[in-house]
């Protein structure tokens, strides 16, 4: 992951060098909630139950890596329905 930490000195935003670092050194509550769907059977329909307690931004893939665009119906803070036009599995990244 990249990114670059900022703070305020002197009235003015100063920002460190940008590099890479980990998740897990980020400190507490900085890095954001997601989950990775799997779709493993073809579907024109994917209910996916992420539990982040937010309604995410999604991008899916399909099985070879592609890009797929799919209309994402928000039907919880919980879970979400993505309709596509031909069924075909791969996942779902939400965050």
């Amino acid at each position: 992951m990249w990114i670059q930490k900022a703070e305020i000195v002197a009235g003015e935003i100063k920002f460190n060098k940008l590099g890479i670092i980990k998740a897990n050194e980020l400190e507490p509550g900085i890095a954001d909630k997601h989950y990775v769907h799997e779709q493993t059977t073809a579907s024109d329909v994917w209910n996916v139950f992420h539990n982040l307690q937010k309604k995410p931004a999604v991008s899916t893939i399909d099985s070879t890596g592609a890009v797929v665009y799919g209309h994402v119906e928000h039907l919880s803070d919980n879970e979400l329905r993505i309709t596509f036009k031909y069924p075909f599995a791969g996942k779902a990244y939400c965050n």
